[in-house]
């Protein structure tokens, strides 16, 4: 045995020694990777297709969250004794333009969902914008073929983004009755 195998082999007995017996780590540690979210990846690709209505389809995601946010905030459990437990401050009731979107745009894109698709479609949705499943883990968890979640995910906010408009053109067309 060479000296400097001797050297090693002393030095590894001393951090095993030291540290419970885990050897030391050999080479570089690899950092983890940030994976983007798979609404903004999905976005990214219709983008490089040429496609114009990522706007839309990019608002009614984010409303779908924040109505379905909302909606199980309440259902949180709350603890009895308010003054031995810090709750957070959690309000009461959602704001108006929240409960005006779940109940003229949230409850009857959610039936016609129901009405016009079948299969698991509000799950996929609810998956691939609110939990960040990737669409290629969707397919495998319903059992589909490559591009089934991905359909139905654009189809989905598509429709959710017309509701969106129908609701934007009913205003504007109030207000220029008014004047």
């Amino acid at each position: 045995m060479s000296k400097a195998n001797a050297r090693r082999k002393k030095k590894q007995g001393r951090l095993a020694a030291r540290d419970g017996g885990t050897p030391p780590p050999r080479g570089r540690r690899r950092q983890a990777k940030v994976r983007d979210n798979t609404f903004v990846r999905l976005m990214r690709e219709r983008r490089k297709q040429g496609h114009t209505d990522m706007a839309d389809i990019g608002r009614a995601a984010r409303e779908i969250t924040n109505v379905y946010a909302s909606r199980v905030r309440a259902l949180r459990i709350r603890p009895s004794n308010l003054e031995r437990v810090d709750c957070g401050n959690v309000p009461a009731e959602a704001p108006e333009w929240l409960e005006i979107a779940h109940s003229e745009r949230y409850l009857p894109w959610l039936r016609l969902l129901d009405e016009e698709m079948d299969g698991p479609v509000f799950e996929i949705i609810r998956d691939a914008i609110i939990f960040n499943i990737t669409l290629g883990e969707l397919d495998r968890r319903y059992k589909k073929r490559n591009g089934y979640s991905q359909h139905f995910v654009i189809r989905g906010l598509k429709l959710y983004a017309g509701l969106m408009q129908r609701g934007q053109e009913e205003i504007k067309e109030q207000y220029t009755n008014l004047a």
